[in-house]
């Protein structure tokens, strides 16, 4: 859940509205999702932070690397690379020009 949220604010600062994506049609689907957690355990009631970065756009899919990290970000709990698709669910099909619908959507809503 924390993951997504961030994913989802992280559109929004980019001048994507999640949810009016969502309202018109369109789900985001995990295409793929790899995650590994060093031998370092965080501990219960621990300050943490959830780093999300959109690395790239890349033909049908969105990657992004999410990191869990402390506080002072110098231990990693946590790190997670996250394939999305946008898929409408109406026309049961992909979105294919996917940069393309990303910038659309952005000039739709600023």
């Amino acid at each position: 859940k924390w993951m997504e949220s961030a994913r989802i604010e992280y559109l929004r600062l980019l001048g994507i509205d999640y949810t009016s994506i969502v309202c018109s049609g369109y789900d985001f689907v995990i295409v793929s999702f790899s995650m590994s957690c060093p031998p370092k355990p965080l501990r219960m009631e621990e300050d943490i932070v959830l780093e999300s970065n959109l690395e790239e756009v890349k033909g049908v899919q969105m990657i992004w690397e999410q990191n869990l990290l402390s506080k002072d970000r110098e231990t990693v709990y946590m790190k997670a690379s996250v394939a999305l698709s946008i898929f409408h669910r109406e026309e049961g099909e992909v979105v294919q020009a996917l940069s393309r619908f990303l910038e659309e959507k952005n000039s739709t809503t600023g």
